[in-house]
């Protein structure tokens, strides 16, 4: 998810974590794990993330949500 900030806010964005949720719906064995992050919503200091880990066959593992604070670099 937070790859998905940091494309979204360019270059010198900083992206920490306010809050975080993680849901295990399964156990997850070997294998491949799929995984995808998106930004919900971009604010101007606040942003909304969400992602997921999927096995092979496309089951949902892991839903995870998230609430960074948008922190952009200071203009010198």
């Amino acid at each position: 998810m937070a790859d998905a900030a940091i494309a979204k806010g360019k270059l010198g964005v900083a992206v920490p974590t306010l809050e975080l949720k993680i849901s295990f719906f399964e156990a997850m064995g070997p294998g491949i794990v799929y995984a995808e992050g998106r930004v919900m919503r971009w604010g101007g200091s606040v942003g909304f993330l969400d992602g997921d880990l999927k096995d092979e066959k496309g089951r949902l593992i892991v839903h995870a949500t998230s609430t960074i604070k948008i922190v952009r670099p200071k203009k010198a």
